[in-house]
């Protein structure tokens, strides 16, 4: 079951991510990730509008609160809105509890 998760995670971040550069400096690695902020939403149903952009627009990253487990983080926004429901996210991206405190975040 993780593994479907995973490979779920994965699919979506390649599609939204649009460039990732992985560089060393002073014996670390820095990875820095391109993702664009906002995305255009559509609707398989409704071509014409979607083009044009009439639909609207969602952030692509959504920060997330566990308020039972104290882990936060970002995920990938899933636009669901074609279907008449909310938005979704993707499990954990980049968890981030273990870097920052919440306040911060």
């Amino acid at each position: 079951m993780k593994t479907k998760k995973t490979n779920r995670v994965r699919d979506i971040a390649n599609k939204k991510v649009k460039q990732l550069t992985i560089n060393e400096r002073g014996g670390n690695l820095i990875f820095e990730i391109v993702v664009p902020k906002s995305k255009k939403r559509s609707n398989p149903y409704m071509e014409e509008e979607s083009a044009r952009g009439e639909l609207g627009s969602y952030n692509t990253v959504t920060g997330i609160i566990d308020g039972k487990t104290s882990e936060y983080g970002l995920a990938f926004t899933i636009d669901m809105s074609y279907k008449g429901k909310d938005d979704q996210f993707s499990d954990f991206s980049l968890e981030v509890s273990t870097f920052i405190e919440q306040d911060e975040f």
